[in-house]
């Protein structure tokens, strides 16, 4: 039987981060038993994305962005995953045309009146009214390192924090949130652990001041391919609004989310009912008080802690055959 093609059209760049990849990495592993031929595709403004997949050996194509969807249709695809942010007609109708199906991820864009699907796992709740629209973490696919982990414990005292804030951390948020609480973690004895994407560009920067000011008690790691066990190491968590606030949920850690855009914001998951503080866009004045107020909250209110912990133990993200269920129907294809 021939094989059904579905081609992943994704975007990376220093700008929007490298999430839209890896969710295509997360979608390619749960797809892996199915009867499908799998190729991803991106334009040459976004050589990241198109270098990760490479390293990960996968079969991509670069094109020039006039030329993506004419490149696309001539391989005559089953099913075209868009996952490329806010589409527009042009990146979706004439897939249709060519009676291409159609699932675009993360998109509030003019595009989605003409898929066939739109998955908006990081909209809690619906912003606009399509009957073709999912919302909210009850789509969302976590990566494959997190399918067999159990949660964490709840810890009775704080002793290490999480700082990370995706694959490219344009603005160096990474660097600013440790300036900012590390005299406190210094003196309260708390273990920092530092992960940067393999986007971050001024990770020697990061890497030289911490050498420079002689920071004690802090593990500095580039480009992970297993970011769970240094979630796992963590009591607590400061981080981007994207994926990554699903994942520390999952494993039932308390986060203070910054976001690095204003898009991030409208990702409404991260509040207080979901378990999760957010201190709302990064701004070079606010950003630092809010930042302490809400991190020494965490490390000092222990019953504050308690009551995160609790409301993240009732989110489940035992999502895989919902999402499967979705893609693999568009394909006629049933497992």
């Amino acid at each position: 039987m021939k094989k059904k093609l579905i081609i992943f059209r994704v975007i990376g760049n220093k700008t929007v981060g490298l999430g839209h990849v890896y969710r295509g990495l997360s979608i390619l592993k749960e797809l892996k038993n199915f009867n499908f031929n799998i190729k991803f595709i991106t334009d040459n403004q976004n050589i990241l994305a198109y270098k990760i997949l490479l390293k990960k050996n996968l079969k991509c194509t670069i094109s020039s962005r006039i030329n993506i969807i004419k490149n696309i249709v001539k391989q005559k695809p089953d099913l075209v995953i868009n996952d490329i942010l806010n589409t527009s007609k042009s990146d979706v109708y004439p897939l249709k045309q060519n009676n291409i199906n159609v699932i675009n991820f993360e998109d509030l864009g003019k595009g989605i009146k003409y898929a066939d699907l739109v998955i908006n796992e990081l909209y809690e709740n619906p912003i606009l009214k399509y009957n073709n629209i999912v919302w909210g973490h009850k789509y969302a696919l976590l990566r494959e390192e997190f399918f067999n982990i159990k949660p964490k414990n709840f810890p009775k005292k704080v002793k290490s924090v999480l700082i990370t804030f995706g694959g490219t951390d344009n603005k160096s948020i990474t660097r600013k949130t440790l300036e900012h609480i590390y005299d406190y973690c210094n003196v309260a004895n708390i273990f920092i652990n530092i992960v940067t994407g393999p986007g971050y560009r001024k990770y020697s920067e990061l890497q030289n001041m911490i050498l420079k000011k002689n920071m004690k008690n802090i593990s500095l790691t580039h480009s992970t391919n297993v970011i769970s066990k240094y979630m796992l190491k963590s009591d607590i968590a400061i981080c981007s609004n994207g994926r990554t606030v699903h994942e520390l949920a999952h494993l039932n850690i308390p986060s203070i989310v910054i976001s690095q855009h204003t898009r991030e914001l409208t990702h409404n998951f991260s509040n207080p009912k979901n378990g999760v503080i957010s201190i709302g866009k990064y701004d070079k004045t606010k950003t630092k008080k809010l930042l302490f107020k809400s991190f020494t909250n965490l490390v000092q209110k222990k019953d504050f802690r308690l009551k995160l912990y609790r409301k993240l133990q009732k989110i489940k993200f035992n999502n895989r055959k919902r999402v499967v269920k979705l893609i693999s129907n568009l394909c006629n294809e049933y497992q």
